[in-house]
């Protein structure tokens, strides 16, 4: 399999590649936090909104939110989705914005106008199943970008995901961004950055606590990424660290830092980089929620109604406590 995966690398070559920023930034503060890495967020392996591979795996839906800043601190990302279950497929729908800063220009001595620099919008459904051991995934988005509110360009595009459920708590994921798809702004076609990503993860759980670790690579042709990242938390307990390290190659070495706190089903996230880009430390903010709903079920308010009434039945009273966070 990994030696299919390379030498469909090989196959498609590399090409010119456009710079939209949406493309190379992960959204949520949870994966964020862990250097990207998917596998290591507890949060992304039952919500599937990055890594569609983990739509066929979820039991719950969710509604998610997420909130960032550029490195000039004058634009800004955000993103918007929602997951939820048909029949035996997972299934998202999703926003991803981005808002560049505007400027101020003088047409004369007493009239001025603004220009935004850029406007990204790429809307996204994804669509996943678990098939026993292999969870696999596939997403088809639509991207538009404008420049200097002026110079338009559309696209469509493809990603796939691949993850394989090992022994001894190993995951093995393969996946691949953005094949198809190209901008034309003006008279040469600039080709979407297509991403080659893979990560290894193992869990280690035990009575009191929870440690997932992970590594990876994500690579194009003018992009180079390798990650390393680690998220703990003890059971019982509504708080959850995580720390990263990615090394992008020609550029630099960046360490985050993150939390997530949970309330029963809500959880909010928050991550910090560094070093500073710009004298501006990137840091992301993400709500979640999760719900029982399953769309097109017909047994679903059946089912709800008998785990209500187990529920009500072996309810006993019971004495306060922290909430706790769902471990997966």
């Amino acid at each position: 399999m990994i030696f299919l995966f390379i030498l469909f690398i090989d196959l498609c070559g590399f090409a010119e590649e456009a710079g939209i920023s949406l493309l190379y930034f992960q959204p949520y503060a949870d994966v964020f936090g862990t250097a990207n890495l998917t596998l290591v967020s507890g949060q992304e392996r039952v919500r599937g909104a990055l890594n569609s591979a983990f739509l066929g795996n979820i039991s719950k839906s969710a509604v998610s939110f997420s909130f960032s800043r550029d490195y000039y601190e004058r634009g800004y990302y955000s993103y918007l989705s929602f997951s939820t279950k048909i029949k035996n497929f997972g299934v998202n729908f999703s926003y991803n914005g981005y808002r560049s800063q505007s400027e101020e220009f003088y047409i004369n001595d007493e009239l001025k106008t603004s220009i935004d620099f850029e406007k990204d919008d790429i809307f996204q459904t994804s669509f996943g199943i678990n098939l026993k051991d292999i969870y696999f995934g596939f997403k088809l988005k639509f991207l538009s970008s404008t420049l200097a509110e002026k110079y338009k360009a559309n696209t469509f595009a493809f990603d796939g995901d691949l993850i394989f459920n090992m022994i001894d708590n190993f995951k093995f994921y393969l996946g691949i961004e953005n094949l198809g798809g190209g901008l034309k702004y003006f008279e040469q076609k600039e080709n979407l950055p297509i991403f080659y990503k893979m990560e290894l993860s193992k869990d280690f759980t035990s009575k009191t606590f929870f440690l997932r670790t992970g590594m990876g690579f994500k690579i194009s042709d003018d992009y180079s990424a390798y990650m390393a990242g680690v998220s703990f938390g003890v059971k019982e307990f509504p708080v959850e660290i995580c720390s990263g390290y990615s090394y992008v190659d020609e550029y630099r070495s960046f360490f985050t830092v993150g939390t997530s706190i949970s309330l029963e089903d809500f959880y909010l996230s928050y991550a910090i980089e560094f070093p500073k880009v710009f004298n501006s430390n990137m840091q992301k903010i993400t709500i979640s929620y999760f719900f029982d709903f399953s769309f097109l079920d017909k047994d679903y308010k059946k089912n709800k109604i008998q785990k209500n009434k187990r529920k009500d039945e072996n309810k006993t009273p019971t004495p306060n406590k922290l909430p706790s966070i769902i471990i997966f």
